[in-house]
């Protein structure tokens, strides 16, 4: 995990899109329980999640079913943080 004020960003690795979806959607719920009990909110309008991998490992899926409490959230093929883009780029082809 990567914090900065209110910005964060969440690193996740996992050998198949099967298990990575799964820790995805608990890690989520941890931190969402978490804000909750503590009186923190997350936009959610603003909450994206990006899929990193090459044509092999990602094979044709290109989204995952990631939401917190069932509020689904959105897949983006880059995004911009503390001023840099950050994009999902596959055997040297911009995605």
């Amino acid at each position: 995990m990567m914090l900065y004020a209110d910005d964060a960003v969440i690193y996740c690795y996992k050998s198949n899109l099967q298990d990575l979806e799964k820790e995805v959607n608990e890690d989520l719920l941890i931190i969402a329980k978490w804000l909750n009990d503590n009186k923190l909110t997350s936009n959610l309008k603003k909450t994206k999640y990006m899929l990193i991998g090459s044509n092999c490992k990602l094979g044709n899926t290109r989204t995952l079913s990631v939401s917190i409490f069932d509020q689904e959230i959105s897949n983006v093929n880059r995004f911009k943080y503390l001023g840099e883009f950050y994009l999902m780029i596959l055997h040297g082809q911009i995605i």
